[in-house]
């Protein structure tokens, strides 16, 4: 498999890295499920400029056969929200085999589908949009997050790698992009790798939550401890006492570093994983176990977007919450060879942070 030129030069359609050259083509339809849950979260990419519109529902109850790209597109919304994919996805190959001019609208067509059609749209959609256009770069990173989407992390490194090399980017995608590649080094268990990648690209938060990650609590605490991490005060010490406390070390103005997290919510995901530990090593262990109950059932609500980048977070709180229950003896920091291995599925994006 090749990766795409260094650079999308002005003109026809570029073929992009096509792993399922193979298989069905973009518009045969393929076996699909429910939408994928969404989250809030910074990591979702959306195309800009074009707004997405809604669905307008027929008049007297007769639905009429849409004339154009637009009909089509309501069609397919309106079939994806009652529950039947299979026409969602046949309007939304009438909806692309009509086009239209504002190619970013093909990026919302994408986002309702499932990771295989999405991609399939992507890719189709792509054949049709000018190279030179801000969407073609939208529409590719569909195609990277839909490998994240089906839990094939390899595949999503090697398309956003692919990506960050273009030149011309959208300055707005730059950043989103070189996060979304170092949370999908992680999920593949390339720790080091996105470590650096965090480190280079000005994100030191997330260079310190990786190299706790990958199983190294001591040497994360260590680069908190220089100085390394968040920005925020009250963030970096919560997050300095909450390493401690899961290496069995003392932990200093234990009752002021909680009450500077608390005062900050931007993450509050996060935060109740902190918050958690933190109130458990404090002993007010209801108090602990209810912050750690409520993470864990963010994870799994919002599991497409970070249940993946926090899975040795979530196996923390899972741990905490069996020794409060009286099933295990005594906490300790997960670091073995099971939690490093990547979950059958899952999808990008963390908590909301700057990562």
């Amino acid at each position: 498999m090749t990766d795409a030129p260094e650079s999308v030069p002005e003109g026809g359609p570029v073929q992009t890295r096509l792993p399922e050259e193979a298989g069905p083509s973009p518009t045969a339809p393929t076996e699909d499920s429910p939408s994928e849950t969404r989250a809030s979260g910074d990591q979702e990419v959306h195309a800009p400029a074009a707004s997405e519109p809604t669905v307008d529902h027929s008049v007297a109850g007769v639905e009429q056969e849409p004339q154009d790209f637009y009909g089509w597109l309501m069609r397919s919304y309106s079939r994806m929200r009652e529950g039947s994919g299979d026409e969602a996805w046949e309007a939304a190959q009438k909806a692309l085999e009509l086009g239209t001019d504002e190619p970013n609208l093909y990026v919302h067509l994408c986002q309702q589908f499932t990771p295989e059609r999405r991609r399939l749209l992507a890719h189709a959609a792509m054949q049709v949009t000018p190279p030179s256009h801000d969407a073609f770069q939208w529409l590719w990173v569909e195609v990277a997050l839909s490998y994240w989407y089906q839990g094939n992390y390899p595949e999503a490194v090697a398309e956003f790698e692919t990506i960050l090399k273009q030149q011309g980017l959208d300055p707005r995608l730059v950043g989103v992009l070189e996060n979304s590649l170092g949370m999908s080094l992680e999920a593949a268990g390339r720790y080091q790798e996105a470590e650096d990648r965090y480190l280079a690209t000005g994100n030191p938060e997330a260079a310190v939550r990786a190299r706790a990650r990958s199983g190294d609590v001591a040497g994360a605490l260590t680069l908190l401890e220089q100085g390394i991490g968040p920005a925020e005060p009250g963030i970096h010490r919560a997050l300095e006492a909450t390493f401690r406390g899961l290496l069995g070390l003392p932990i200093s103005d234990l009752p002021a570093r909680l009450e500077a997290l608390e005062a900050f919510q931007d993450d509050w995901v996060y935060n109740d994983f902190m918050a958690g530990v933190l109130l458990v090593v404090d002993k007010r262990l209801e108090e602990g176990a209810f912050r750690l109950e409520r993470f864990l059932e963010a994870c799994r609500v919002h599991s497409n977007e970070w249940g993946t980048t926090l899975r040795w977070e979530a196996g923390i709180a899972e741990e905490v919450l069996r020794i409060l229950a009286g099933d295990a003896e005594t906490p300790h920091a997960r670091s073995d060879a099971e939690d490093q291995e990547s979950p059958a599925s899952g999808d990008p994006g963390d908590s909301g942070t700057s990562e």
